[in-house]
């Protein structure tokens, strides 16, 4: 059995048009062979308290198919990012998982994703909007040789809306 945990950048993904139950059942047709277990299902967001009301329709059907809201409330003027909770997340899920999926465009988490790959704790999986992806994902896709680090793109993948 292989536990798997699935962490989405809420803010990097939310104009890619991800139909999130069609991502869960990729990923446990993906490792069907290892028995998937999904551990953990996560979306960092920040959440502007005026919008609030008109994104918990979104939230809801995000937890429908078992996703656990992560957000940081802020007031229209100022400027919230989740990435840092996220990074300091995918830590703690690697002690947890043997596989993290991580959908995200920013390469903000490759350092750290090579750092827990180099302490033997998981392995990752990136997924991300081929034409939304910072140069230093394409860049790792591009060149790296680690095996423990994989990038996929959501148009090879078929779950989009």
């Amino acid at each position: 059995m292989i536990k798997i945990g699935i962490l989405i950048d809420g803010q990097n993904s939310k104009t890619w048009n991800i139909d999130y139950k069609k991502l869960v059942e990729y990923i446990k047709r993906h490792y069907a062979e290892f028995i998937p277990l999904i551990k953990t299902q996560r979306i960092y967001l920040s959440a502007e308290v005026t919008t609030e009301v008109m994104q918990e329709d979104f939230w809801g059907v995000m937890q429908s198919i078992g996703f656990e809201i992560v957000k940081r409330t802020h007031l229209r003027e100022q400027k919230v990012d989740v990435d840092a909770h996220l990074g300091s997340e995918l830590r703690k899920f690697a002690y947890q998982c043997d596989v993290i999926i991580l959908i995200a465009g920013d390469g903000d988490y490759i350092p750290v994703l090579e750092d827990l790959v180099a302490e033997g704790l998981a392995s990752f999986l990136i997924i991300t909007e081929r034409s939304n992806t910072s140069s230093d994902i394409k860049q790792y896709y591009r060149t790296s040789s680690n095996s423990s680090i994989q990038v996929k793109y959501l148009d090879s993948l078929d779950i989009y809306r």
